[in-house]
């Protein structure tokens, strides 16, 4: 579903393709999924230079409350 997809852009950040897909489903593949600002999302691919490709704000958020 994500060929060649490193992550997605959205919320100015980038999450990985496990929480873009939990949050945008269909919307992701027929190129209308849009964060809360109306902004569309983007797509980060494997042939980009991509600044940290493993890199996902809602798994970093998850490790961190998991220890409060």
């Amino acid at each position: 579903m994500h060929d060649n997809v490193r992550h997605y852009t959205y919320e100015a950040d980038q999450h990985c393709t496990d929480h873009a897909d939990d949050r945008f489903g269909d919307a992701l593949q027929d190129g209308t999924a849009e964060d809360s600002e109306g902004n569309p999302v983007g797509a980060c691919f494997t042939w980009n230079e991509c600044e940290d490709p493993d890199y996902c704000a809602e798994c970093v958020h998850e490790s961190i409350m998991a220890f409060r």
